[in-house]
């Protein structure tokens, strides 16, 4: 089953996900904690702070990349050596000149420099969203419109040419999430164990798709979001709306239930301006503050580069050197 517990930055988010994984210890579930990279780190902390080093065998902490590699070394295959960005740079102009002949809109743009760059972040992108070379030249065959119709095949011709220059002798780990999506029906886990999703504003659908294969082995998955209401939200969280509708047809696509979504309790206290300011931001006819603002700034900067000086300086004011330790000769 398929919950969603959402609030606002005044939300004790992760007080209520911790409390959720101390009951799941306490009854003997395993918690796998799904966040994205940058917040893997922090999350093992806050897991070892709060929980304990013990609690670290009925929890674990999951990113993308993780769940990949967790699923390739169980079901393989070992994909050892994994390319890295200056490889992909190099790869890219081989294959730029490898096609250089075929190609019909681009030919002009081969030499040009960064354009090899250029394409290495397209090929990221049509692989984190799904898509392959062939899929490309299946488009190309229906689009009617020339230009569109050769930019579509050279696409797909260096898409095609530059993948199998790294298969040769690398592995992309672009390419993982991709590998691993028909074989997490036969990856082991616990039968009872419970998924959490947090931090996350966003997901790609081949992400989605991982997702919804994921959830099926899972008792019960729980996504934390950080909006006013998933189904009504206010504008400025319209990006975590659409994220959740994405996650909830995954679910039902999956055959999965879905609940309810259910707000989480706010915390005490809070500065009274920000909480002020967020809940008028879009109201078309807001009340003027009662108070004076102690935690807004309004500035009008001159360039950016004084744009920038204004903002480090804020941010200096309530930094303090008291335990600066600085290394001398």
């Amino acid at each position: 089953m398929l919950k969603t517990m959402y609030g606002t930055a005044r939300a004790d988010s992760v007080e209520h996900l911790f409390e959720s994984v101390r009951a799941n210890i306490k009854n003997g579930i395993k918690s796998y904690l799904l966040v994205p990279e940058q917040f893997s780190v922090f999350t093992e902390r806050k897991v070892i702070e709060t929980l304990g080093v013990r609690a670290q065998t009925l929890v674990e902490v999951l990113t993308f990349s993780r769940l990949s590699n967790l699923v390739l070394s169980s079901l393989g295959p070992l994909r050892l050596r994994y390319i890295d960005g200056a490889g992909r740079e190099i790869l890219a102009g081989r294959a730029l000149q490898l096609i250089e002949g075929k190609l019909q809109y681009f030919k002009s743009n081969v030499h040009q420099r960064g354009f090899s760059s250029l394409m290495v972040g397209l090929v990221s992108e049509f692989k984190r969203y799904g898509l392959s070379s062939e899929s490309l030249q299946n488009v190309s065959a229906k689009v009617e419109k020339d230009e569109f119709k050769r930019k579509l095949e050279d696409l797909a011709l260096f898409y095609d040419t530059y993948s199998r220059l790294i298969n040769e002798n690398n592995s992309d780990a672009e390419d993982n999430l991709s590998i691993i999506l028909p074989k997490i029906k036969d990856f082991e886990i616990e039968t009872e164990s419970c998924l959490f999703i947090t931090e996350f504003k966003s997901f790609t659908p081949l992400e989605c798709q991982v997702l919804q294969e994921l959830m099926k082995k899972m008792s019960s998955t729980v996504l934390f979001l950080r909006c006013d209401d998933p189904v009504h939200p206010d504008s400025i969280f319209s990006s975590a709306s659409l994220t959740y509708k994405q996650l909830v047809e995954a679910a039902e696509a999956g055959g999965i239930a879905v609940g309810k979504p259910e707000s989480l309790p706010l915390k005490e206290g809070g500065k009274p301006d920000l909480i002020y300011l967020q809940e008028n931001f879009y109201n078309i006819n807001p009340e003027k503050y009662a108070g004076t603002p102690e935690n807004i700034f309004i500035y009008s900067p001159e360039n950016y580069f004084d744009e920038v000086e204004q903002t480090a300086a804020i941010i200096h004011r309530p930094v303090s050197y008291t335990h600066l330790t600085l290394p001398t000769n």
